[in-house]
């Protein structure tokens, strides 16, 4: 209930007595008004709206443009009672995607539908505004239990069974889990719709429906998760939990939480013995440490904790086994090590029962293993498929292949987007079951894998269908500017410049200090022909002069571009050297350096930069130096190389031809 609340002396739980607080350059001063809580920044002096949340943490949401509500990153920490930021390491002035004012600290869209009930954005595009409207301002019954007529008439009846109340759940059974998931699954699906990192399909979710069909969720992905699965952002506990035994098992959130206080239903290991037998587990010697100290807790070993919002501790409920081996091979953290800071994990692998027997592997061999692996979840398995795009061989297609054709939602996902990762270079699947597939989520991925390789046939009236939902579903967030891109390569492809472009309109109005933005605009400028030359040139500009680790990229991407055109020669010679100097151990940033400055005939800086990606490991490179030599009649040098080469690689005939003109000429 003190999710949101009106800002008044009861709720607000900061002093606001004229303290000040500096964040680097920017400094805060928190003043009372009479009944008004006012945040003053810089010249701005803003009344607080609502306070949001109330433990460990109070922020508070000030109003601005466009009936936006954005959180403060200026906190109040309520058990140390002190302001703090956020962002404590890290200056975030104005303009910064950390800034309060951006759209990452945007109630409406990042906060609101979780922390309120009965919520309708009320976003509307053309004016670039929110009319934010709620049933309830904060987290009230109908948030969890849908409707509530059909619960005011049974009272007023005061007969029959309330429609609230969840069917009866038949206990767990010990090693044995439920007979009968289907509650269970829908009480997951309930709690998800809040306690996951995910994207709706809808602008305005059906309460009850499932999860998947409502909700596209994040897969394990690199940044969010570590590689043993662990937690790593801020990711709300579903991917988490689904990974783990328990679930698979039929355990629910319930079984531990009580449902409306999302407090543990018992205290110490007294929660997991309700489950695992204390006589084989609640012992010194299955916990390796004191028994009723903070060390021989369960959680202590299986549920590490991650701190977020700078004192927001959450724990992992992978309810994972410590592997200190596994995690120091993956670059995971190791629970062990968490406490025993200067012991190697062999040192805490010698106390386990079953200690791990690493063995090297390929990527594509872990993967393997993975999928073939019964006990691992379906979003282990989906997130082990998604990472086949990372490798482009006959095995990892045929795995991807596979994995189309599985039962699970989340491998199905995956697999798509191993194909969508390879793009045209591997033979189009058959899509229609996917385009028809009975989860939103997969219909909703398979339009998108399907746009990004090209070739569907739009006009079929079942491809149409899951095409509209597609564009449907990315209308439901219409406020990020990605959502435009992604509509921008609908249109592409249906070859509907004029709504392609209004789209890019659209994004780069949301956001116009994003350089993948305006370098995404240049690129699809440049694909619309010699017409439209000099407003790819302006886009590749415009992101050229934003700072950030983006510009080799973008440097890259613009010499490319000015490549095709041979006046220009000169300047994209020197973008791409640019580009290649800010990431010198990409090789085929430094090869296409070296071909530029070797057309414009720079002898010094294409040995150079060809020297360069011949150093990272480029065949090619070592080829176009053979050529450069020849070119400036160093025939010695040609021979020595060509003569390099030709005994590693005695099956290129060209070796041959070419060693024998270049004998010739010496």
């Amino acid at each position: 209930m003190r999710a949101m609340q009106e800002p008044d002396s009861l709720t607000v739980l900061a002093p606001f007595a004229g303290e000040t607080f500096d964040h680097f350059s920017d400094r805060y001063q928190f003043v009372q008004e009479g009944d008004r809580y006012v945040v003053v920044d810089g010249q701005d002096s803003i009344a607080v709206a609502y306070t949001f949340g109330h433990e460990p943490l109070q922020q508070y949401l000030l109003p601005t443009h466009g009936g936006r509500l954005q959180a403060l990153t200026v906190t109040w920490d309520t058990d140390e009672e002190k302001w703090y930021s956020l962002y404590a390491d890290e200056p975030t002035p104005e303009g910064d995607i950390l800034h309060w004012k951006s759209a990452n600290l945007n109630w409406n869209y990042m906060c609101a539908d979780c922390h309120s009930t009965g919520l309708k954005r009320g976003y509307e595009l053309a004016s670039d505004t929110y009319s934010t409207t709620w049933e309830e301002m904060t987290v009230g019954c109908e948030a969890c239990h849908g409707p509530g007529q059909a619960h005011e008439e049974w009272a007023e009846k005061g007969t029959g069974v309330d429609p609230f109340l969840q069917p009866v759940r038949e206990p767990v059974v010990p090693g044995q889990g439920r007979s009968s998931n289907l509650v269970v699954e829908a009480e997951i699906d309930m709690c998800a719709s809040c306690h996951a990192r995910r994207v709706p399909l809808d602008e305005a979710p059906v309460h009850g429906a499932a999860f998947l069909d409502r909700y596209a969720p994040s897969l394990l992905d690199e940044g969010l998760y570590y590689a043993d699965g662990q937690i790593r952002d801020e990711v709300y506990v579903y991917g988490s939990f689904v990974q783990s035994k328990m679930a698979q098992s039929g355990v629910a959130c319930s079984d531990c939480h009580d449902p409306h206080s999302g407090k543990r239903l018992l205290e110490g290991n007294a929660l997991c013995q309700s489950c695992h037998v204390p006589d084989s587990y609640d012992t010194a010697a299955h916990g390796l440490h004191e028994p009723n100290t903070p060390a021989a807790l369960c959680e202590s070993c299986h549920m590490p904790q991650t701190t977020y919002m700078g004192i927001d501790e959450r724990r992992d409920h992978r309810f994972g086994i410590p592997d200190p081996i596994r995690s120091a091979k993956l670059g995971a953290p190791d629970v062990c090590q968490d406490c025993h800071t200067d012991r190697s994990p062999e040192w805490a692998a010698s106390f386990l029962e079953r200690p791990t027997q690493w063995r090297e592997e390929s990527v594509l061999e872990q993967i393997a293993r993975t999928l073939a692996d019964s006990t691992q979840s379906n979003i282990t398995k989906g997130s082990a498929l998604s990472r086949l795009s990372a490798q482009l061989d006959p095995e990892s297609i045929r795995l991807a292949m596979l994995g189309l054709q599985a039962d699970s939602p989340h491998e199905k996902v995956g697999a798509l987007r191993a194909f969508a990762g390879w793009g045209p270079a591997v033979p189009t699947p058959d899509m229609k079951a996917l385009l028809r597939d009975s989860v939103k989520w997969v219909r909703t991925e398979a339009v998108a894998t399907a746009l990004s390789l090209g070739g569907m046939d739009w006009s079929a009236p079942a491809n149409l269908e899951a095409l509209q939902e597609y564009i449907s579903a990315q209308a439901a967030v219409e406020e990020r500017p990605e959502v435009h891109v992604n509509l921008a390569g609908v249109y592409e492809q249906l070859q509907q410049a004029e709504r392609a472009d209004q789209e890019w309109s659209h994004a780069l109005r949301l956001d116009s200090t994003s350089a993948d933005l305006w370098t995404g605009y240049a690129l699809f400028s440049s694909r619309k022909g010699p017409a439209a030359r000099q407003e790819a040139e302006r886009g590749f500009r415009r992101a050229s002069s934003l700072p950030g680790p983006h510009l080799s990229e973008t440097y890259y991407l613009f010499g490319l571009f000015l490549a095709e055109d041979r006046v220009r020669l000169v300047d994209a010679a020197r973008l791409l050297k640019e580009s290649s100097d800010l990431d010198p151990e990409h090789p085929r940033k430094a090869y296409n350096a070296g071909l530029a400055y070797q057309q414009i005939g720079d002898a010094a800086n294409a040995e150079y930069l060809l020297n360069r990606a011949v150093g990272i490991g480029l065949v090619e490179a070592e080829d176009a130096l053979v050529i450069l030599f020849m070119q400036n009649e160093e025939w010695n040098r040609a021979q020595s190389l060509n003569d390099a080469l030709l005994v590693r690689f005695p099956n290129r005939t060209e070796l041959n031809e070419r060693g024998a003109y270049i004998r010739s000429n010496l």
